[in-house]
């Protein structure tokens, strides 16, 4: 079957005139295309209704505040009840885009505003430059600065990664058995976990050992990372030297259905990792969507808001957190090279527009904050073409502007998902339905109290004014 990506497919598909399209929900898009959005027809709609009321009740509560003043007297004049910070981790891959692109300042704006974790770590390769070095964690010093600078908490990306190039160690080739590699193994968790100490939330054990099989062929005598016997194995070294979750994530379409093999192949793999009784926190969900991908696994039904989410509570039922680790929206990514072993020069004619990139975006978020069991959403781009080969899927443009993605972002989690309260109390009392999370009681303009809404607490809380 031919494969076409996401621009071509829609086309087709409303060329068939098959009875899915509502004026309602459809706009006229670049290059005379339908827009896109993930959503085609009515199942993607209601999917998308059923989430936006699934939030109001999973990621917020009712509560009374009881706001007393330093002598225990009630409040009487008028306050404002903001929230500072979710409860739920909104992460960004930010360092590299902060550290090697030209719009620092600009990445500061977009990262500090809207999210509130920083994926930082990085790569044994770039750590340890001979066998039996030292490592070298500045790097990771790096994005944890610029987090902590931002008030960001941080997930370790990625512990153990074999590809190529700066990712995996250069000197892997001298390693000359299977037992040698167990033992440096365990040297790299001692050396990571000793340094970091308790600065890191997650750790991204190891990742995309089932997609990147390329390991196989340089580092033969590597222990089959794609056996789940293996895998548990190295959850358990983990356990012994990392303080934070520790999860094992991958790559591919949370499509399940017979030609998404990958999809199939990962669900297979978590489920006999905790069937050996491993020490797994988590399922470890990328969420990258580009689109040239779709020609050479699936087809639109990839993109589908109803399809995806089919696929996550596909994932739920493994009985893990589900944590989305590296989102892009499905933008254009450029391959490493054409058959003829050249770049391909400009976009193709299937690519999506900026404008239909962030209301993507704002629907798989959407649907992702409303799963229950969804434990984190994390971005990959920041800058386009930043830490990866997405040409149109950051926040900022090659010419530091910020994109129609971050102004889409920025309007729903700071203004949609947002709780501000103006109230003059009544007997010292403020009630409200608020999203779960750090909260700051202010009075004529002065920060005067704070306190968390977390999900199971009271319904009725105490707040005691006091200046800090």
């Amino acid at each position: 079957m031919r494969r076409y990506g996401i621009r071509r497919v829609v086309a087709l598909w409303g060329a068939l005139s098959l009875p899915v399209f509502s004026p309602s929900a459809w706009a006229q898009g670049a290059q005379g295309a339908a827009f896109f959005d993930g959503t085609l027809d009515e199942s993607d709609r209601r999917v998308m209704a059923q989430a936006r009321a699934r939030i109001e009740t999973e990621r917020k509560r009712a509560v009374t505040l009881k706001l007393l003043n330093a002598n225990g007297t009630p409040v009487t004049g008028g306050v404002e009840v903001a929230l500072v910070r979710h409860a739920f981790p909104f992460g960004v891959n930010a360092g590299r885009s902060h550290k090697d692109s030209k719009f620092g300042a600009q990445v500061e704006t977009a990262v500090g505003g809207l999210f509130n974790r920083m994926v930082g770590g990085g790569f044994w390769g770039e750590q340890q430059k001979r066998v039996d070095g030292p490592h070298d964690f500045s790097f990771a010093d790096y994005k944890l600065q610029l987090a902590q600078k931002l008030g960001m908490d941080s997930r370790y990306h990625a512990v153990f990664y074999f590809r190529d190039g700066h990712i995996s160690p250069r000197w892997a080739p001298q390693v000359a058995s299977e037992a040698q590699w167990w033992k440096l193994m365990d040297e790299h968790l001692r050396a990571v976990g000793a340094h970091a100490g308790d600065k890191y939330a997650v750790y991204d054990l190891h990742n995309e050992m089932l997609y990147h099989q390329r390991w196989r062929e340089s580092l033969r005598v590597l222990p089959d990372v794609t056996q789940p016997a293996t895998a548990a194995r190295m959850l358990q070294m983990g356990r012994k030297h990392l303080r934070g979750k520790l999860i094992l994530l991958d790559q591919f379409y949370p499509h399940d259905e017979a030609r998404n093999p990958n999809f199939a192949r990962y669900y297979g793999y978590i489920k006999a990792v905790k069937e050996l009784g491993a020490p797994l926190d988590g399922v470890g969900y990328q969420g990258h969507f580009f689109t040239p991908k779709s020609r050479s696994e699936a087809d639109l039904q990839n993109f589908r808001m109803a399809t995806i989410s089919q696929g996550l509570d596909k994932l739920a039922s493994l009985g893990l957190p589900v944590h989305i680790t590296e989102y892009s929206s499905p933008g254009y990514y450029l391959p490493n090279q054409n058959a003829r072993g050249r770049r391909p020069a400009g976009r193709p004619a299937h690519s999506l527009s900026r404008q239909e990139l962030a209301a993507f975006a704002v629907n798989f978020y959407t649907l992702a904050f409303s799963k229950p069991y969804v434990a984190e959403l994390a971005r990959w781009y920041v800058v386009d073409g930043h830490s990866g080969r997405g040409q149109d899927v950051g926040l900022i443009d090659q010419n530091g502007q910020f994109t129609p993605e971050y102004h889409a972002l920025r309007k729903l989690l700071k203004e949609t998902w947002t709780t501000k309260v103006r109230a003059v109390p009544q007997k010292g009392a403020v009630s409200f339905s608020g999203f779960y999370g750090d909260y700051q009681v202010s009075a004529g303009g002065k920060p005067l109290a704070r306190f968390t809404l977390e999900r199971g607490g009271p319904a009725v809380m105490e707040v005691r004014f006091s200046r800090f």
